[in-house]
Order: C-alpha cells, then sequence, then structure tokens
C-alpha cells in the first residue's frame, strides 16, 4: 500500500516497506502521540477580536494540531460575534467557554450554515458529521454550570432517562426518612411520632421471660408459662425425645400391654435443667416400666434410684434436676 493518512485523526499510514530503519519512530510521532491528542489534549484559543477564526486550515497531517485535540478551551475576549470554523470530518469536541465579554462565539464545520453556539460561562458536548454540527444533550441555549438541570428542556424526561423518576427509581423527599436516616441506636425501634424514632426493647412480665429483647444479637425469643399440657398417646415401647418435654405421654386402656417407657440420656438428648415430663396410665391399660438410659432417676421422698412401675390410672411426673440426674413422684407409682 502506499503511504497515507486517516480520514478523521489524520495518522500516518505508512506504506509497505516504509522507514525500515525509522518505522517505530514514525509510528510514536505519527499515531500514537497523535490519537493521545486526540483523546486527552486540550488545545486552548484565543477568541479575542470581530474577526472570524478558521482552524480548519491549521490541521496537519501526521502532526500534532489543535483540532485534533478533545477539548476545546476558549479563552480570550470578543469584540463581537464570530465563528470559530472547524474541519468538515467527523469529530467530537468538549467545547469550554472560558472568555469574557457577551458576545457569542458560533461553531462550525468548514462549509457549514448552521453553528452551534457558545456564550461564556457554558461548556458543551458537539460532534460534527460533514458539514453538519450537533450538540449532545443540551438545550438551544446549553447546560449553565450553576443551573442544576434546571435549564434542560423538560425536567422529568432528564430525570428519567438517568434512572432518577421520582416515586419510580427515588423516593421523594419525606420527613420521616429523614429522621430515619438520622436515627443511629443499635436494636429495635419504633416511630413515636411523625418525624420520631426511638429504641425499644421486648420485656418480660407475669413469668414470660425475653431472651435478645432488643433484637441486636439476633431475632428476639419468648418463653411463656405452659398453662395447658399438651398430651401425646403411644401404644408400644417408647424412647423420649427432646419435643416431650412440657409434655404428657399417655397409656391408653386399649392396650393392656406392659410398656417401657425410656427417658433418654443426657448424652443423646439435652434436655434443658427444669423440664418435666409427665407420664398417664390410663383405667385397664398395661402397666408402664419408666425407665432412664445411662443417667440417674431417683424417686422422690424415698430416693431410691432405678426404673419405676406406674400402675393403670397412675400419673407421675419426671423432672431434670442437674444434667443427668431426675427425681420422680406421682400417684400408682412404684
Amino acid at each position: 500500500m502506499t503511504a497515507d493518512y486517516t480520514t478523521r485523526l489524520r495518522l500516518t499510514r505508512q506504506g509497505d516497506n516504509d522507514n525500515p530503519s525509522t518505522w517505530g519512530d514514525v509510528v510514536n510521532a505519527g499515531v500514537i502521540t497523535l490519537i493521545d491528542e486526540a483523546i486527552a489534549g486540550v488545545a486552548v484559543i484565543n477568541v479575542s477580536g470581530s474577526s472570524n477564526i478558521d482552524l480548519s486550515v491549521t490541521a496537519v497531517n501526521g502532526g500534532t494540531d489543535s483540532v485534533r485535540k478533545a477539548v476545546l478551551e476558549l479563552t480570550g475576549t470578543p469584540t463581537g460575534n464570530i465563528l470559530l470554523i472547524l474541519p468538515a470530518v467527523e469529530k467530537a469536541y468538549l467545547v469550554r467557554a472560558a472568555f469574557t465579554g457577551g458576545y457569542t462565539v458560533g461553531i462550525r464545520p468548514v462549509g457549514g450554515s448552521s453553528p452551534i453556539n457558545i456564550v461564556t460561562g457554558q461548556s458543551k458536548i458537539v460532534y460534527i458529521s460533514a458539514t453538519n454540527i450537533y450538540e449532545v444533550g443540551g438545550t438551544a441555549n446549553g447546560l449553565q454550570p450553576g443551573n442544576n438541570l434546571s435549564d434542560v428542556l423538560n425536567t422529568g424526561t432528564s430525570r428519567t432517562n438517568l434512572g432518577l423518576a421520582i416515586g419510580t427509581n427515588v423516593q421523594a423527599y419525606a420527613a420521616n426518612l429523614t429522621a430515619f436516616a438520622a436515627f443511629n441506636t443499635n436494636g429495635m425501634f419504633a416511630q413515636v411520632a411523625p418525624g420520631n424514632f426511638t429504641s425499644r426493647t421486648l420485656q418480660g412480665a407475669g413469668g414470660i421471660v425475653i431472651v435478645n429483647g432488643d433484637g441486636i444479637s439476633g431475632n428476639p425469643t419468648i418463653a411463656a408459662p405452659i398453662t395447658i399440657i399438651p398430651t401425646v398417646v403411644h401404644d408400644a415401647d417408647y424412647t423420649t425425645v427432646l419435643a416431650d418435654q412440657g409434655t404428657s405421654l399417655l397409656h391408653l386402656s386399649a392396650d393392656t400391654s406392659v410398656r417401657t417407657w425410656t427417658i433418654d440420656s443426657n448424652a443423646n438428648v439435652a434436655y434443658p435443667i427444669g423440664t418435666c415430663i409427665t407420664f398417664e396410665n390410663q383405667d385397664s391399660a398395661g402397666t408402664i416400666t419408666i425407665a432412664i438410659t445411662a443417667d440417674l432417676m431417683r424417686l422422690a421422698g424415698a430416693g431410691t434410684a432405678g426404673s419405676r412401675t406406674l400402675a393403670p390410672n397412675g400419673i407421675a411426673t419426671a423432672k431434670k434436676q442437674t444434667a443427668t440426674t431426675w427425681i420422680i413422684s406421682g400417684v400408682g407409682l412404684t
């Protein structure tokens, strides 16, 4: 291929077998340096006076120039409305109006007829396509730095386009939310008045025990006194489980066979100390042997250890005293 330059940024394209000894130097100076300018370079353009400024004639193929740079910073003091003329090739610019005075600088490409006007204090993003120039995202007068989007054509549409639609993407202002955001105390809380939050802690009374009442270490738990003893029927030999604590195990009269009901050991089922299990033997039912696995069970009063027999019409309750000892008492219990 024959050496030439790219259309838009005028970067050097070397021909076949060109510059065998200095190929890298040409790439560095005629490509890499110029790409760096096009992406991040700032050109300061003095727009003082009343004459149009044609920068298209300053474009350099394969060398540095102002119109290749990404940012055009306009300085000086125009004494009339003027035009800043740029090359008619596809290119985007960020233009900052740092000049003083009340005149307008119109920006257009060579051959164009509808410039984008900029006045002191404005910043605009524009792009050129052939002989046309377009402003990106602005209004007829551009966005003023201090107006916080108030000068866009439709603020509601702008918020929606930004994903900030009030009531959909973001919450409208509310005094309660402001107060909630300012509340900085660990644990549970309650709203006691509009815009007023305070801490609260669950508290027990009447025998009710509350654990972790403020909820900081986990979910609060409530232990309430049992006023009704749940009853579970068994008509076979049985070994107790954790769910039996606080229940009554009932042997119905229809089962006349002798049964053995065993309190499992602490090693297998770690009942909390104070756990009570009741045993009931209905009229005409077979006797129940109340046994214990590994741990110790004593008869109340006598203090004798070992298994106990519960006769028909008998009822007995065993209570866990320590990790491995129980005491049992009742009627019809031997």
